[in-house]
């Protein structure tokens, strides 16, 4: 599938996302100098709810998910994605629950808090719908 760049100027702009302790992904991201950000269109609901349902620990999913990865960019992304947001990694730290407000804190009192991590935006892929 053809990705072209977006017309948006995202460029430059920071993403934050966040991932507990507990995940299987935390090691990946914590040694990743790039990640990937992919959106997909209704009709990979199912392969999406395997990523939910399923480990990295027990399997390879990007193997076995049924969807192309490319890995011919910064990070790995999947080509049936409708929009793919491709980020150099800027920073990370942990959430201090000290910080976090009392009523949310209490969802993360057995596990503990999310790390977040900082990326720049390097690159905009938006699927051609020719």
């Amino acid at each position: 599938m053809e990705k072209k760049p977006m017309g948006l100027q995202l460029v430059g702009l920071d993403l934050v996302f966040y991932v507990h302790k507990t995940r299987y992904s935390k090691h990946i991201f914590d040694h990743a100098k790039y990640y990937s950000i992919c959106f997909m269109d209704q009709e990979h609901k199912n392969q999406l709810g395997y990523f939910g349902r399923v480990s990295g620990r027990d399997e390879n999913k990007m193997e076995k998910c049924g969807m192309t990865v490319n890995n011919q960019d910064v990070a790995p992304y999947f080509e049936e994605s409708s929009v793919v947001i491709l980020c150099k990694v800027m920073g990370k730290s942990d959430f201090d629950q000290k910080s976090v407000d009392e009523n949310v804190y209490e969802w993360y009192q057995e596990e503990g808090v999310h790390s977040q991590y900082y990326g720049e935006i390097v690159k905009v892929l938006v699927k051609d719908h020719k």
